[in-house]
């Protein structure tokens, strides 16, 4: 048995998921863990059932190094060789026990464990996901996905927080859970979606292939009939330390376009198309010459880079998120009385310059010395070299070796690959853009998304859903999880572009909506106006 070798960031995750718990308890306790799946020929025989079980394992393979992978009956053993396979692939030195004793099970099917090991059943019924410790909730027998992605998430979110009982006081498992994944209501009220036979998504571009764009397409490529033109743009690789949360990537991925593997997942099953852009969103923007976007889906890191996703103007906006204490989805227009997604991700005070964080970062004081050099290597986008990497290194009090390999990255790179997603920023550094949440935290966003996605391009909701969708996987489901946000209040300190008349202006022009009449000088007199009007 050993550790998986993006082990660290998931240590990392696992950290920031328990409020900056010691990272040697933590690592101790997962070491200690024997985490138990066990499936019936009920759930093998089942494409919802199948679908729970692969992305269990894409989930738990990440993080535990202990698995054992249990076939409650000999028709459900057929599937162990691929499963095994699978955590195998994830992790080459996982340890798959067949003798230990597990002390976490997650069962899927319709066979009840016996007592003495906790024990947590999941099932999924077409948009329902179900969860409880007290009896199996079985699998529904069709041959949609998302009552079985989010299901797979809230298991491995009950698993971890079975494992970190003591260190999470308000994470008490789902006694016996159901969430709608088509209007996201939960428990008697559950809501049931229809069932689908095609989909057409139209004209829709998907920003961002990273963790949660990851778990968008392990849903979408399971929709059944899938058409329409969808775009995937996100410019970067497969990383080792991505396979801590990244639910399509195995080792084999590492070195892989993030878009190539996204649009082959999506693509598998011959019956849908998708375009890959290797690119920036501004890059795309600009290569397709300020066209009309429809729909677009933003699945992206920082809030600036949504802002520019809202500043493109598309007509409508989806949107997901993982942060530090929960995760969601959000629903955007331009016009109205709602927020617009860059309502949402507004400055709410003075923000630091990128310069001034890296600075932070690595140490140094905060003066034209200091941050010259570094706006230089910002605007250049040259490799920060070995010897910037060893000042780094010498200030952070670390080995330049563990650094060394950032050598050849640019600066915003560098920071968010060595320091950020290295953990190496300080407290006091300011706000990092990236964060890393846990792989089921990341994937139960993406296929909330993806639900969204589907649900609005088949025009499945008689009514829309408010603005916001917001979940704690480190605590049980709550009863209420959406919620309307308005746009920013008139003489607000931080207006959005979408109060802005010149964008406003042109978001009309774009979509072939009428130009609004001009606003009446100030000077002018109402009384006088009307009177020149009737004259007329």
């Amino acid at each position: 048995m050993a550790l998986a070798n993006f082990f660290d960031r998931a240590l990392l995750s696992a950290a920031q998921a328990l409020n900056g718990a010691d990272l040697e308890v933590i690592r101790e306790r997962l070491e200690s863990q024997v985490i138990e799946l066990a499936f019936d020929r009920a759930a093998f025989s089942a494409v919802e059932g199948r679908a729970i079980l692969d992305l269990s394992v894409r989930l738990l393979a990440r993080l535990y190094p202990i698995l054992i992978l249990k076939p409650l009956d000999e028709a459900a053993a057929t599937a162990l060789p691929g499963l095994q396979a699978l955590a195998l692939a994830i992790n080459p030195d996982i340890a798959l026990s067949t003798t230990d004793p597990a002390t976490v099970r997650l069962v899927v099917g319709r066979t009840a464990a016996p007592a003495g090991t906790i024990t947590i059943y999941i099932g999924s019924d077409r948009w329902l996901a179900k969860v409880s410790t007290r009896s199996p909730r079985g699998v529904g027998a069709s041959r949609l996905s998302f009552g079985a992605g989010a299901a797979a998430c809230q298991g491995a979110a009950n698993v971890f927080r079975a494992v970190f009982a003591d260190l999470l006081p308000a994470g008490r498992l789902d006694s016996n859970t159901v969430l709608s994944l088509f209007d996201f209501s939960t428990g008697k009220d559950a809501l049931q979606g229809p069932d689908l036979e095609a989909v057409n998504l139209e004209s829709t571009a998907l920003v961002g292939l990273g963790a949660i764009g990851n778990g968008a397409i392990w849903a979408l490529a399971r929709v059944p009939g899938l058409t329409g033109d969808l775009h995937l743009i996100d410019h970067e690789r497969v990383e080792l330390s991505n396979l801590q949360r990244y639910v399509l990537a195995t080792q084999d991925d590492v070195g892989r376009v993030k878009v190539e593997l996204s649009r082959q997942v999506l693509c598998a099953t011959g019956s849908f198309r998708a375009t890959a852009f290797v690119t920036h969103w501004d890059e795309y923007v600009q290569g397709r010459g300020h066209c009309v976007l429809p729909r677009v889906v933003a699945a992206l890191d920082s809030a600036e880079d949504r802002i520019a996703v809202q500043a493109a103007l598309p007509k409508r906006v989806l949107n997901a998120w993982t942060q530090a204490g929960d995760l969601g989805v959000s629903r955007h227009d331009f016009l109205g009385d709602h927020a617009c997604l860059a309502c949402l991700y507004l400055p709410d005070g003075v923000v630091p310059h990128e310069d001034q964080l890296i600075a932070r970062a690595l140490g140094l004081p905060e003066d034209p010395a200091n941050l010259l050099p570094l706006r230089d290597l910002l605007v250049l986008g040259k490799p920060v070299g070995e010897a910037f990497v060893q000042d780094a290194a010498d200030r952070l009090g670390l080995s330049p070796g563990s650094l060394l390999k950032f050598a050849g990255e640019p600066l915003r790179q560098f920071y968010a690959k060595a320091i950020c997603g290295g953990g190496l920023a300080p407290t006091g550094a300011g706000r990092p853009p990236l964060e890393a949440p846990l792989a089921f935290q990341s994937a139960m966003a993406g296929v909330m998304l993806a639900a969204d996605v589907v649900a609005e391009a088949a025009g499945l909701r008689a009514i829309a859903l408010p603005t916001k969708t917001v979940l704690d996987l480190t605590r049980a489901a709550g009863k209420r999880l959406s919620l309307n946000v308005r746009k920013p209040p008139a003489g607000a300190a931080t207006p959005c572009i979408c109060q802005d008349p010149d964008f406003i202006g042109a978001y009309r022009a774009k979509h072939g909506l009428p130009a609004l009449p001009p606003p009446a000088h100030q000077d002018d007199d109402p009384v006088e106006a009307a009177g020149l009007e009737a004259v007329k």
